[in-house]
């Protein structure tokens, strides 16, 4: 018996996972592509960054370096930490609204707070931009979409040899 619940363990938890990549993977290639068609072309000012050293700040939307992390986790010291920044750009709509929105894309290196970024945003959510050139322009989704393909195959291949060897 515990043969078989760690090979389902293996299986759902390691299918769970990779599934929930592939998902977010499309789904932001989906926005990407949406903004790509629909978008609206404005120039922001990047006036903040949002800063953390794991998916959670990220994730989470701190603001600036009050949301760095110095601790490190396990036997890792604090050099070997990468700080992610996004930016936080404030522009001008079409219609003359400005709009603050945290910038998808992220990087190792701070945005400069001031710079102007060419960036796309959506007409009827604004707060949904794309950077468009330069520092945080990467495609969006394909890393993560790539990730999650990668790891259902492993999955399977690693649940696969396991149950074949116990037959």
């Amino acid at each position: 018996m515990g043969f078989e619940l760690v090979t389902l363990f293996i299986f759902t938890g390691g299918n769970g996972i990779a599934l929930f990549l592939v998902a977010g993977g499309i789904r932001l290639m989906r926005r990407s592509q949406r903004l790509d068609q629909v978008g609206r072309s404005a120039t922001g000012i990047v006036v903040d960054n949002v800063s953390g050293t794991g998916w959670r700040a990220l994730v989470s939307g701190g603001t600036g370096a009050s949301s760095m992390s110095s601790r490190s986790y396990g036997s890792r010291s604090d050099d070997e930490i990468r700080v992610r920044h996004r930016p936080v750009i404030e522009f001008r709509t079409e219609d003359g609204q400005v709009v603050r929105a945290r910038g998808p894309g992220e990087s190792t290196e701070p945005f400069v707070v001031g710079s102007s970024v060419p960036i796309l945003y959506d007409p009827v959510a604004p707060t949904v931009v794309k950077i468009t050139n330069g520092q945080g322009s990467e495609s969006e989704g394909g890393l993560m979409l790539v990730t999650g393909i990668l790891g259902l195959a492993f999955v399977w291949f690693i649940s696969w040899n396991l149950i074949s060897h116990r037959l």
